[in-house]
Parts: structure tokens; sequence; C-alpha cells
């Protein structure tokens, strides 16, 4: 039996990814657990950076993917971050998100961390970033 490929494939509805979550965020108050959908401080500050200047460096871009994925963002609550770039492109932007719930999210591992964008980034098209011990 031959099978057969919809060559219009990229037009269908893009598929929700359902982030198998094995880590939780940790509060530093206390040990409480922080909301579901609360992203780091670090975190926002990337995004924040995003609106004000319409870039950001990749890792910065990779570090807000993973983190909305592991906490539960839907696809196209994590494209509406990424409008603000000025090099949107909704494909690219949703082929990425994909990547990252593939190759992330999806195998157990842990998102990206603030002293690894900070190292990547080499304070270039970043924020200074305040990372505590542990990374996140």
């Amino acid at each position: 039996e031959v099978l057969r490929v919809n060559p219009f494939y990229f037009l269908e509805p893009p598929r929700q990814p359902k982030p198998a979550v094995k880590h939780q965020v940790i509060a530093r108050n206390g040990g409480s657990r922080v909301g579901r959908r609360e992203l780091p401080r670090w975190v926002q500050a990337l995004i924040d950076y995003l609106k004000a200047n319409g870039e950001l460096c990749h890792f910065g871009r990779l570090a807000i993917a993973t983190w909305m994925l592991f906490l539960g963002y839907s696809e196209d609550e994590i494209v509406e971050v990424f409008k603000n770039a000025k090099n949107f492109n909704e494909h690219k932007t949703r082929y990425y998100i994909r990547y990252a719930y593939e190759k992330w999210v999806s195998q157990g591992k842990p998102p990206i961390s603030c002293k690894t964008v900070a190292e990547k980034c080499s304070g270039n098209k970043v924020p200074k970033l305040e990372c505590r011990g542990g990374g996140s």
C-alpha cells in the first residue's frame, strides 16, 4: 500500500503541543510552588526587552519558547510574544516553537537557564540578567 502525503500539509492548522511537565518551578519564597503559568522574572525581562527593542539573541528566544512550553502555554500564545520581533515570520516562529517542544520539552529536558542565556548571548541583544543560583 502506498503512503499518500498531503502536499499542502503546511496549510493545515497546527497541532498544539502538549508538554510533558516533569520539572516544577519552585519559588524562592519559602519553597512554595509558583503558579503553573508564572514565568521566572528573568524570562519576563527577556520578553520585555523583545517588546521594547524588537530583537533578542537566539538563546534568549529559545529560553522564552522552552519556558513557555514547559509551563503549558499554547503555541498561539507563544507566537503572540514573538510578534514583537522586527524579523517576525509566523511560519518560521511556529517551526521553531515545535522544534523546541520536540527537542526539549517532550524529552523531559529542563528549559534553557538564565546562566546559559547570559553566557551564550554575551550581552549582545539581551538585557542585563540577574541570574540566581541553579540557573532558573
